[in-house]
């Protein structure tokens, strides 16, 4: 090409090269928060795993399923102050993400789990299946901190999924190509159905019964 001024030859106008391609946020203190929730839950779901092995339908367990589930829970809240990002480290707690995010999945798994779940377990004539002792609000105490731990391990699932979604949409020739509220709403209605379909696995084992069905420890 010429130049329209001085008739210099000049270089043909570059096409833009698109973003490298990551499953992780980009962001640092995320993509470590990311790292540890989804290590930590594989960790404690196997000790869970061992848990359930040993649990009684006729005598308390609260000992054991407390016990493994504040291993859960804890760790999920505090790793990710501890073993911070580089960039993070020096910066308060309120600007971490894994701060953040610690006191969403707390807030969440109280109104979520306890206030939510009894009415939950009303609709559906069941309840979980061993023996617990402490159950606030009739939902067994070692929820609390099973659910943060959980639902931290689906937010790494649900923003990975996202992120690899926007990705791949936005390498296309279509509407969804470009960062609008339409894609956002898409993908969206696209990935909310899988925590309602893995929650209902957990309905479905053995873990709970269900009055007008089969009867615990059957």
């Amino acid at each position: 090409m010429l130049d329209s001024q001085t008739g210099a030859a000049t270089a043909p106008p570059s096409t833009p090269t698109p973003a490298k391609f990551h499953w992780l946020s980009a962001n640092p203190g995320k993509r470590r928060t990311e790292i540890i929730y989804f290590v930590w839950y594989l960790v404690t779901a196997a000790m869970q795993l061992v848990a359930m092995q040993h649990l009684s339908y006729d005598k308390p367990n609260d000992a054991m399923l407390i016990s493994q589930a504040t291993v859960a829970g804890l760790g999920t809240l505090i790793l990710p102050l501890i073993f911070r990002a580089p960039a993070d480290r020096g910066r308060p707690l309120r600007e971490l993400y894994g701060f953040r995010m610690g006191v969403f999945l707390f807030i969440w798994a109280v109104i979520g789990g306890f206030i939510g779940t009894d009415p939950w377990y009303e609709v559906l004539h069941g309840h979980f299946a061993f023996n617990t002792t402490f159950n606030p609000n009739g939902v067994p105490l070692f929820m609390l901190p099973v659910t943060v731990a959980t639902f931290g391990f689906y937010s790494v699932i649900y923003g990975t999924l996202y992120r690899v979604i926007t990705q791949l949409v936005g390498r296309t020739r279509t509407v969804l190509s470009r960062d609008t509220l339409v894609r956002h709403t898409v993908i969206c209605l696209l990935l909310a159905p899988l925590m309602p379909l893995a929650e209902t696995f957990f309905f479905t084992s053995a873990n709970y019964c269900f009055d007008t069905v089969w009867a615990c420890g059957a």
